[in-house]
């Protein structure tokens, strides 16, 4: 794996930002470039040093993000450090181990004794770039793999020990990497000592706030558990289990400032996500700290000086949240009248709650990073997320809900042509139908720059949270189990039939389109509904369900094969049905043009899903378009990647729904 080739910069120079209207909003008349939607965001993974003298960030350069590190002085920012990876070396995320070190996750797509897989580094350097170091170094193994060798996976941080910065907690284990051990790790010299050893039943840890490892997650069958070690004891004891993909959740958030009580996200009470405390001493819920009967409740921001629960968050259709820290809160309405009229997401706060970093954006426009200080009561502006499309007049997701066939109700979301404000303007337009990946995911108010896209072009957008998409409860996730190819698939028909029924959308002018799991609908409903689309198009999708679970064989075994068998429906020994549901074993039912793209060095779906795809397209005698990328990941992380598959898109689309 080649190493982070930093470039120091030599030339120390000032920038400087100022509040400004960066999502100004004006018509335009020509279609705006391709260009524009598929940079990178400016700015991302946003982080400021416990004593908010720095800040560090991924930020957008060359179509790939750099390590980036400023100095804050005043209402200056003094550029200290920026570094460059290669192409096919990504910037995974940046930290803060004490004030002055930064460390840096690494990845890059690798081949082990043939198997594709992710390789990840963990460096540490100093906030102006000096003292560099890989925080593990090869070691003695026992793996296989002979004599000395890397680890695989490096960057496993478990705890920072806010109160022990000479020191790390990471996991990782040389000698059987199914079973991680928990390492105190120096993050000058990279000695490290074991603090927990691995366990068979265990492959991820935990840590309260003093610094100890408490809990443990681990998968075995079917089935998930947490393990516990009491704050007095050292032996190890089951908290809770659960089959995978039944729906149920317990989720560990983290500890509070008393050993015995955390913090944890669990569905038992209504079906829905709602926070509580739990007191390991009475092995029991303590106070529910907030919930809803709507919808679930996502998670915390913690109040970094007393680790007390500041905040949760949730979806409606945008993002909401709740507070319980009035200090917070009135920091927060603050920033809020600053920025009139915007939606303000925290990014990070240094340790004593003086430095915050904030994003504000619309819910369906993109937005800027800004640094607030609470004692002098200034906030200064970082460049916006997309330049190029400041100015641009973008357009507005309208909330739709639909009745699927069963009679279940299917929440969505569609976007006009740029220009239209509302549903009774649009009539018999062409629409791209956009289902999400996952499928454990779900849709909701926010900036898209594919929606955005297409918007520009002329098409309206349907997005749908079908049955299976997370957000709304256990019962309406679990029903999307064993549903693949199903009534999944026709809650993604029945959306299309409702904007055609409704005069919205033109029937002989709408494609379908959609990346992971997106893909697999698309490609699907071109097998199923082909009269009902005039194209489709897939990126990084799933179309051999029985090769995907196949493959997760070559993996650690996380409990993935018996999830995903779960939530498809059928196992290795159902060949016939998986097949029955797999775009790839159909082709001779497909009747409409398709684009198919892939990134090579995709590891979460192989790129030989979209290889051996369109070698059965080409069988049937299929109209189909095949495009290769270098270096995009899953999520197409680079501009280059990007900008390859929007302008194919693009040129796709114009041609097809014409």
């Amino acid at each position: 794996m080649r190493s982070l080739h930093a470039k120091r910069i030599i030339t120390i120079f000032l920038l400087f930002f100022f509040i400004v209207p960066f999502q100004v909003i004006t018509q335009v008349s020509a279609k705006t470039p391709v260009e524009a939607f598929a940079r990178m965001p400016k700015f991302a993974n946003l982080v400021v040093s416990p004593d908010g003298k720095y800040f560090a960030a991924k930020m957008e350069l060359g179509g790939i993000y750099t390590v980036t590190i400023f100095e804050i002085q005043g209402n200056e920012l003094k550029l200290t450090y920026q570094a460059r990876t290669e192409d096919e070396v990504g910037v995974r995320w940046i930290d803060w181990a004490s004030p002055t070190r930064l460390l840096v996750s690494l990845g890059k797509a690798y081949r082990r004794s043939g198997t594709p897989v992710t390789e990840t580094r963990l460096l540490a350097i100093n906030f102006d770039g000096s003292k560099p170091m890989n925080m593990m170094k090869r070691r003695r193994s026992k793996s296989g793999y002979g004599g000395q060798s890397f680890i695989q996976i490096q960057d496993r941080v478990l705890d920072f020990l806010p109160n022990d910065p000479e020191y790390v907690l990471m996991a990782y284990n040389e000698d059987n990497i199914r079973k991680p051990r928990a390492y105190r790790v120096n993050i000058h010299n990279a000695r490290d000592s074991v603090v927990q050893a691995g366990r068979d039943d265990v492959w991820s840890w935990g840590t309260d706030r003093q610094g100890n490892v408490r809990y443990g997650y681990g998968t075995k069958d079917e089935n998930w558990h947490y393990m516990v070690r009491d704050v007095d004891n050292k032996n190890w004891r089951s908290l809770v289990t659960g089959r995978l993909g039944s729906g149920k959740e317990f989720t560990i958030m983290g500890f509070t400032n008393d050993p015995n009580v955390m913090v944890v996200r669990s569905n038992h009470e209504n079906g829905k996500n709602a926070i509580y405390e739990y007191d390991l001493r009475v092995n029991s819920f303590t106070r529910k700290i907030y919930g809803r009967s709507d919808v679930d409740v996502n998670g915390v921001l913690w109040n970094k000086k007393n680790w007390t629960v500041r905040r949760v968050w949730y979806i409606l259709d945008g993002v909401q949240y709740k507070w319980f820290d009035p200090v917070g809160e009135a920091t927060y309405r603050t920033i809020q009248k600053s920025l009139p009229g915007y939606n303000i997401g925290i990014s990070d706060t240094d340790a004593n709650d003086n430095v915050w970093i904030v994003h504000a954006g619309k819910e369906y426009a993109h937005g800027a990073y800004f640094i607030y200080d609470r004692l002098k009561k200034s906030i200064r502006a970082l460049p916006s997320d997309y330049p190029e499309l400041d100015g641009v007049r973008l357009s507005k997701m309208i909330r739709i809900d639909y009745k699927a066939r069963d009679g279940l109700t299917i929440p969505a979301y569609v976007s006009l042509p740029n220009g239209m404000t509302s549903l009774a303007q649009a009539k018999n337009l062409p629409f791209v139908i956009m289902p999400h990946g996952g499928p454990t995911s779900r849709d909701f108010l926010s900036f898209d720059p594919y929606v955005q896209l297409f918007t520009d072009r002329g098409y309206g957008v349907l997005q749908m949270n079908f049955r299976g998409s997370s957000g709304y409860g256990g019962a309406f996730e679990e029903a999307g189990n064993g549903e693949w190819g199903g009534k999944m698939q026709d809650d993604v028909t029945d959306g299309v039939n409702h904007i055609i029924a409704k005069g919205i959308a033109n029937r002989n002018r709408i494609c379908i389109v959609g990346g992971s799991y997106g893909g697999y609908a698309a490609l699907m409903g071109a097998v199923k509904t082909p009269d009902l689309y005039a194209c489709a198009v897939g990126f990084n999708g799933v179309y051999d369900l029985r090769k995907m679970i196949k493959d997760t064989l070559y993996y650690i075994d996380n409990g993935s094969r018996d999830y995903w068998e779960t939530k498809i429906g059928g196992s290795l020994s159902d060949s016939a049905y998986l097949d029955s549901i797999s775009p790839i074993k159909r082709t001779n039912e497909i009747r409409i043009p398709i684009l198919v793209a892939a990134s090579d060095d995709d590891r979460v779906v192989r790129s030989s899903q979209t290889e051996s795809m369109a070698s059965a397209m080409k069988r049937s005698g299929v109209t189909y378009k095949h495009l290769e990328m270098e270096d995009g990941g899953h999520s197409l992380r680079t501009t280059k990647s990007r900008l390859a598959f929007m302008k194919e898109l693009d040129s796709f689309l114009a041609q097809h729904l014409r």
